[in-house]
């Protein structure tokens, strides 16, 4: 039939571009996702439980007040060795990384996406109704629109910035991989080996 034509017609080349924006817009988001959770496992278990228990074990054992005090300060000093707040550098690139993923959260929140999974908006199935992050009433209609306002160019800027940021951070907790309790971190971030077997050379920004 012409009109089935014509609905396939209109409808496949939008799908194809719906799922091309997606797909980069999702990898993205996993990897930055990786990156957070990872971080942030690092920090709370790898850093404070560990120093804490350190710290409890030393001030249970000590003979005086001068001796727990010495305990604190050896507490205090791996914090900051631990969490980077020595190192300029990783500091720094640590910092960025945290301000690319509020960048993609910001470009969500401008589009005003659903709260259901973004792999869904692009499947045929109907004029369901979801309920929108700002509380309106989104219909697949409305989600598509939302992709074709999808700025890609700003998309894969932030690609772009976001996986250099982050080769430079991996290559230099490598480096000093001798000098902090950071192989749980590394062997995390790269699960599979996949950055060591990928980035190659990082260029240094």
């Amino acid at each position: 039939m012409f009109a089935q034509r014509a609905m396939d017609r209109n409808w496949m080349p939008k799908l194809a571009l719906w799922r091309q924006k997606l797909n980069v817009f999702i990898s993205l988001r996993q990897r930055m996702a990786h990156f957070i959770d990872n971080i942030a496992y690092y920090l709370q278990v790898d850093v404070l439980e560990t120093h804490y228990t350190q710290l409890m074990k030393r001030v249970s054992q000590a003979e005086d007040f001068q001796g727990a005090h010495r305990a604190h300060e050896k507490y205090i000093h791996g914090l900051v060795s631990a969490c980077f707040l020595d190192h300029h550098v990783l500091c720094t690139s640590l910092e960025e990384l945290f301000m690319h993923c509020i960048s993609l959260v910001n470009i969500t929140n401008k589009l005003g996406w659903p709260c259901q999974e973004p792999s869904s908006l692009a499947r045929p199935r109907g004029k369901t109704h979801e309920v929108g992050w700002r509380g309106e009433s989104v219909t697949q209609e409305n989600a598509a629109f939302h992709l074709d306002q999808l700025d890609m160019s700003e998309v894969l800027g932030l690609t772009t910035n976001f996986d250099r940021r982050f080769h430079f951070l991996f290559t230099i907790l490598s480096t000093k991989k001798q000098e902090m309790v950071l192989s749980g971190l590394l062997l995390r971030l790269d699960y599979n080996g996949y950055f060591t077997h990928t980035m190659g050379g990082v260029e240094k920004v």
